[in-house]
């Protein structure tokens, strides 16, 4: 469990503490409700560049990565399909810079051309790096394209091509910038050695005075249902062929969403687990699989994937796949196959949450859904093998399945 308090701003910021005293620093997160599915059709990876585009520096901070690193601390950040987050990790009694550089981007971007310009270049080459040049690095592309036809979820996060990144403009971004970045789509989590007195005072001081702002509400764009199989074979010279199959799934705040999770994790998360053991193990059709979900704000998709085995043609492992997750779903999964996954999850979870960096990001997640943290975990550890089955009959559908086999 971990212990929190929250409050709100006059500005409407939302704000979440966590004391340790254990540790000698102090994460400051600022997570947005902003991400990929944000981005205009004009300008997938928007969002992306947006986030590179935040380091560029302030007005009063034109260096946010060296002030931060001279007061002792790190920085990062990450770009998701539904929020942007911001970190920095300082010594506790160099708090106050963080607070200080963090604001001060939020009033004072410093956007220029040339500053567009040069993270446009920026995000270009890692698109080229990881999407072009690496293997598999845009089956994503092809998945999501074939899974989604309306949408934005159809795109990944850093964009569709190349050329659509370089078309940014300066007026793009501020335009993104200011139907976004608004208060109404912040909050701030802090977690460290700060008392709950002072991070309320530092936020006071440094977030409170910002004036309001309202977000652009994101569409309600509903997914058409997917009512037959769609497959396709792309040829791109991959070292191995991998092959995915993917089935709708349920949203973060779907009743479902934790038994889909789990479900994912009973049938592949070890080698004693009933798919990897039938297809690995004991059939040997493939050399490898894996099953996860996407976990996002609205339905996304659960995806098994896996190399076949030297020898095993495509077509055929994905019938094997198929076939055996049919047989799983109509046979139902054990209760010990369960609980042994939610044990592993729940180890996940704590182990996840061993640094005030892992903390903060993980309650401002928490609080951009609008659920409790603790109470996420207690959800968790109460399924049972029947919610299992029961997510395991909603997804598992071989009329809904998606295929595709990247060779």
């Amino acid at each position: 469990m971990i212990l929190y308090s929250t409050f709100t701003l006059a500005n409407g910021i939302r704000v979440i503490h966590n004391y340790d005293s254990a540790t000698a620093m102090v994460a400051l997160v600022v997570m947005w409700r902003t991400g990929g599915a944000d981005d205009p059709d004009a300008h997938p990876g928007l969002a992306h560049l947006m986030e590179h585009l935040m380091f560029a520096g302030s007005v009063n901070v034109p260096d946010f990565d060296g002030t931060i690193q001279a007061a002792g601390g790190h920085d990062n950040a990450y770009t998701s399909d539904d929020v942007t987050c911001y970190y920095s990790v300082v010594p506790a009694h160099n708090a106050e810079t963080a607070f200080y550089i963090e604001s001060d981007r939020l009033i004072g971007l410093a956007l220029t051309d040339e500053s567009v310009a040069v993270q446009r270049d920026v995000v270009i080459e890692e698109f080229k790096q990881v999407c072009l040049n690496r293997p598999y690095g845009d089956l994503s592309h092809h998945l999501r394209r074939m899974a989604f036809s309306r949408h934005p979820y159809r795109i990944p996060v850093i964009g569709e091509t190349p050329e659509q990144i370089a078309s940014v403009t300066r007026a793009d971004v501020q335009r993104f910038y200011a139907e976004h970045y608004a208060t109404s789509n912040a909050v701030i989590s802090i977690s460290g050695n700060i008392t709950f007195g002072r991070a309320r005072e530092l936020a006071e001081k440094w977030f409170g005075t910002i004036p309001p702002s309202t977000a652009r509400m994101r569409e309600i764009i509903v997914e058409p249902e997917v009512t037959a199989p769609r497959h396709q074979t792309v040829e791109a010279g991959a070292p191995a062929p991998l092959v995915t199959v993917a089935f709708p799934s349920h949203a973060l705040s779907h009743p479902l969403y934790r038994a889909g999770d789990i479900l994912t994790d009973t049938l592949a998360n070890s080698d004693s687990m009933p798919l990897r053991r039938s297809l690995v193990t004991e059939r040997k059709i493939m050399s490898d699989i894996g099953a996860s979900v996407m976990g996002t704000m609205d339905p996304g998709l659960l995806v098994v994937q896996g190399r076949p085995a030297p020898g095993v043609d495509p077509r055929a492992a994905t019938d094997a796949i198929i076939g055996e997750l049919v047989k799983l779903r109509d046979e139902g999964m054990e209760e010990r196959q369960v609980r042994r996954a939610v044990n592993l999850f729940v180890t996940r979870r704590h182990l996840e949450n061993l640094t005030e960096a892992d903390r903060a990001r993980n309650l401002a997640s928490a609080l951009i859904q609008g659920i409790d943290y603790n109470d996420e975990t207690d959800a968790y550890e109460a399924l049972t093998a029947d919610d299992v089955n029961a997510a395991a009959r909603e997804i598992i559908n071989p009329s809904r399945a998606m295929t595709l086999h990247y060779i």
